[in-house]
C-alpha cells in the first residue's frame, strides 16, 4: 500500500444536530477560527429546535460553512457516512469528525490535521498521556475507560480512545474504508471505523486532548447505545458479523498478524465489561439520588493578607448577609481549607441600595437571582442551596466598589446543569451585568478565564486588592474525585 504523507490542505468538519441551537454556532465559529484549511458541514436531523434554520442564515453570510438538511432523526453513524459522501465529492484532503455541543477543543484541530503526515486516521484522544476529561462524574469515567478497555483487549487495535469522536481521516483513507459499508450507529461508529481501518493496514495515531462535558442541551448517550457497542465488539472479535470492509480486505495492521483473544485476554475482558456495568449503575444511582455539586471551599480576602485572621460566624456577615446568608451552605470539602487561609472581614459597609440583586450574563443565557453568602464558621464561604442561583460574598465588597467582588454558583447536580454550568464558555470581551437593590445596572467585561486545582487557589491573585472595582466569578470544574465526590478545579472569571 503507499503511504500518503502529502501535506493536508483542506478539511471538511462534520458536525452532526439534533437540537443544538444553543450551541452549534459558537461551535461552528471556534472551528472557522481554528484553523483556515476547515469548512463545515451540519448534517441536521430535522432538529424541532429550529438548528437547521440557525445554520442556514449563519450559511448565508459565511461561505465555508454548509448545511445538510434531512427529514429525521436518522443517527450518529448515518449522519457521517452522509457527511463523508458529500466530502468525497468535493475533493477535501481529510474529513473531521467533530459535535457540535462545545466537548470538543477546536483549538486542537490544527494538531488533528497535522498529525495526518504520518497517519491515515488521528483520533483526538482523552486516554493517552496529555489527554483529559473535564466535567465527567466517576460513572462516565468508568464508562469511557472500561469501554476502550474492552475493545483494545477484544479487537486488539492498540488505540487508547477507540470510542472517541473527535477524529480526521485523509481522504484516501475514507476512499479505502468505504463508509457506507460501516453498519453501525450511536458510538460503536467510532469503535467499527478504528476497527476497519486497523484491518485494512491504514496508519493509526493519536493526538492528546481534553474533553470537556457538554455544556447545553442533552447528552445523545443512552444504555441501547452502549449495549449496541458491547454486543458489536463481542461479536467481531469472535468473527461474527464483522464489518464487509474488514472481510473484504484482510490486510491486518502491518505488524502482518491478526489479533487474537487469549484466555488472559478474556478474562482481562470481562473484568473490563465489569467496569462497564459498574459505570451504567453508578450512572443510575446518580441519576434516582441527585445531590447538589458542591463550589470549592474558595478562601477570600478583602484587605492585606492576615495569616491569623480567624473567620467570622455567617450570621455575623453583616450588610445584606445578615437576613438572607442562611439561604447559603457551608461547602462539604471544607476539609482542604487550611486556617492560615486568610478570609474577608466581616461585614460588608455598603448601602443597602447599592447590594447587588441579580446576575445577567447574555453569552452564555444566565439570569439569577442572587442571594447572600456569608463565612461559615470552619472559615469557608457558603455555597447557595439551590443550584439554579448564584450568589454574593458579603464579605468581599460590593460589585462597583473598590477592589474585588465575589459571585459563586454550582456547575450541576447530578440531576443536570446549574446556574453557571456554561461558565467555562465566555471569551474575553463578553459582557456581565449586576443589578442592584436600587434600580441600576453595572456592566462589567469579561478579561480572562483561568483554573486552578482547589488545593492549589491562588488567593492572592484573586482576592487581592484592585485599584478600582473588578469581578470575579468562580464555580468548580475539572475531574471528580472519586473519594469525596467533588471537583478537584475551580474555573475563575476575571471581569473590569
Amino acid at each position: 500500500m503507499t503511504l500518503d504523507t502529502t501535506p493536508v490542505t483542506s478539511a471538511l468538519v462534520v458536525v452532526p444536530t439534533y437540537d443544538e441551537r444553543e450551541s452549534v454556532e459558537r461551535a461552528v465559529t471556534r472551528v472557522l477560527a481554528a484553523d483556515a484549511r476547515t469548512e463545515v458541514l451540519v448534517v441536521d436531523d430535522g432538529s424541532p429546535d429550529g438548528t437547521a434554520d440557525l445554520v442556514a442564515a449563519l450559511a448565508a453570510d459565511e461561505p465555508r460553512l454548509h448545511l445538510m438538511r434531512r427529514s429525521g432523526k436518522g443517527g450518529l453513524g448515518s449522519a457521517y457516512r452522509a457527511g463523508f459522501a458529500w466530502a468525497l465529492e468535493r475533493g477535501h484532503d481529510a474529513v473531521v469528525e467533530m459535535d457540535a455541543d462545545l466537548s470538543h477543543p477546536a483549538d486542537r484541530l490544527p494538531a488533528l490535521l497535522d498529525a495526518l503526515g504520518d497517519a491515515d486516521l488521528s483520533i483526538g484522544s482523552r486516554w493517552v498521556k496529555g489527554g483529559a476529561t473535564e466535567g465527567w462524574p466517576l460513572s462516565r469515567r468508568l464508562l469511557s475507560r472500561g469501554g476502550n478497555l474492552y475493545v483494545r483487549l477484544m479487537l486488539g487495535l492498540g488505540v487508547g480512545d477507540a470510542t472517541a469522536g473527535f477524529r480526521a481521516f485523509r481522504r484516501s483513507a475514507l476512499e479505502t474504508i468505504d463508509p457506507a459499508s460501516l453498519a453501525s450507529e450511536g458510538y460503536a461508529f467510532q469503535i467499527e471505523s478504528t476497527y476497519v481501518a486497523r484491518r485494512l493496514g491504514l496508519r493509526l495515531a493519536e493526538v492528546p486532548i481534553t474533553f470537556t462535558e457538554r455544556a447545553q442541551g442533552t447528552s445523545k448517550m443512552s444504555g441501547r447505545i452502549v449495549l449496541e457497542a458491547l454486543l458489536r465488539v463481542t461479536g467481531w472479535a469472535v468473527g461474527i458479523g464483522r464489518p464487509p470492509a474488514s472481510r473484504r480486505r484482510a490486510v491486518l495492521a502491518r505488524s502482518g498478524s491478526a489479533p487474537a483473544v487469549g484466555p488472559l485476554a478474556r478474562v482481562a475482558a470481562v473484568l473490563a465489561a465489569l467496569l462497564l456495568v459498574g459505570g451504567v449503575a453508578l450512572a443510575a444511582q446518580a441519576a434516582t439520588h441527585p445531590e447538589p455539586a458542591s463550589l470549592a471551599p474558595l478562601p477570600a480576602r478583602t484587605g492585606a493578607p492576615s495569616p491569623t485572621a480567624s473567620a467570622p460566624d455567617a450570621s455575623a456577615s453583616g450588610g445584606a448577609g445578615g437576613a438572607d446568608a442562611a439561604q447559603g451552605a457551608p461547602a462539604r470539602d471544607a476539609g482542604s481549607n487550611d486556617a492560615s487561609i486568610p478570609v474577608p472581614a466581616a461585614g460588608s459597609d455598603t448601602p443597602a441600595a447599592q447590594q447587588p440583586v441579580a446576575i445577567r450574563i447574555p453569552a452564555i443565557g444566565v439570569e439569577s437571582r442572587l442571594i447572600d453568602l456569608g463565612i461559615a464558621k470552619d472559615g469557608t464561604m457558603q455555597v447557595p442551596t439551590d443550584p439554579a442561583l448564584a450568589g454574593w460574598l458579603t464579605g468581599a465588597p460590593a460589585p462597583g466598589e473598590r477592589g474585588p467582588a465575589v459571585i459563586a454558583g454550582h456547575v450541576d447536580t447530578h440531576e443536570g446543569p446549574a446556574v453557571f454550568y456554561r461558565l467555562r464558555e465566555l471569551e474575553p470581551g463578553d459582557a456581565i451585568e449586576v443589578e442592584r437593590r436600587d434600580g441600576t445596572t453595572l456592566t462589567f467585561t469579561v478579561r480572562r478565564l483561568e483554573s486552578f486545582a482547589k488545593d492549589d487557589f491562588p488567593t492572592d491573585r484573586v482576592y487581592g486588592p484592585a485599584p478600582g472595582p473588578v469581578l470575579r466569578l468562580i464555580t468548580c470544574s475539572g475531574d471528580i474525585d472519586p473519594v469525596s465526590g467533588h471537583y478537584v478545579d475551580n474555573t475563575v472569571v476575571f471581569a473590569s
